[in-house]
This record gives structure tokens, sequence and C-alpha cells, in this order.
């Protein structure tokens, strides 16, 4: 990875961390370049290719994560999101369905 010359004196514990972070990993991902190449090859044959792809079993497991911590935000704050529609809107489709409902 190359950094940039100079740095914000504000940003330099941040970037710090940054490079660390990168550094640290650099030469060590699970990752095979050729495997990779051959799934995105895979992937463009396919009919209806996904619209997200995570690849990496180490991605895999981030995205896992993000996605836990995501459903289990909108879980906490269900009530109250769905608090701000007015009488006269529709309500989003459940999961699953194509059709919104009316409370």
């Amino acid at each position: 990875m190359k950094y940039a010359e100079r740095a914000i004196d504000d940003y330099a514990p941040r970037l710090a961390e940054y490079r660390k972070f990168h550094d640290d990993r650099n030469h060590t991902q699970p990752g095979d370049p050729a495997r990779l190449a051959q799934v995105i090859l895979k992937l463009s044959e396919i009919a209806d290719p996904p619209t997200t792809f995570v690849a990496g079993s180490d991605a895999v497991g981030w995205a896992d994560d993000v996605y836990e911590h995501r459903q289990n935000e909108v879980d906490t704050y269900r009530a109250l999101s769905e608090s701000t529609d007015g009488s006269w809107a529709p309500r989003a489709p459940k999961p699953g369905t194509r059709k919104a409902h009316r409370v």
C-alpha cells in the first residue's frame, strides 16, 4: 500500500492507526488473487448475479458482523422508526412481500 507523503497533523493519530491496520495485514490476507479472478469470471456468467458479493472468508465474517449489528439496530428501534408514519401513509412491505399494507 502506498500512502501520501504529506499529512494533516489533526489526522495523524487516526492515520497512524489506519496504516498500522493495513501494514500488519499486508501479504497475510487469506485470499488467493487467482481464485478471486475465477470467481469474478463465474459471476460474470450468472444470469442473475448478486448485487453485492463479498469475497473471502475474512470479508464474509465482517459482513456477518455488520448485518447482525444493523439487524439488531432495526429491531431495537423498529417501533420508534414506525412511529413516524402518518395515518395516511401505506406501511412498508413486510420482509418477503412486495405489497405495502395500511395500518
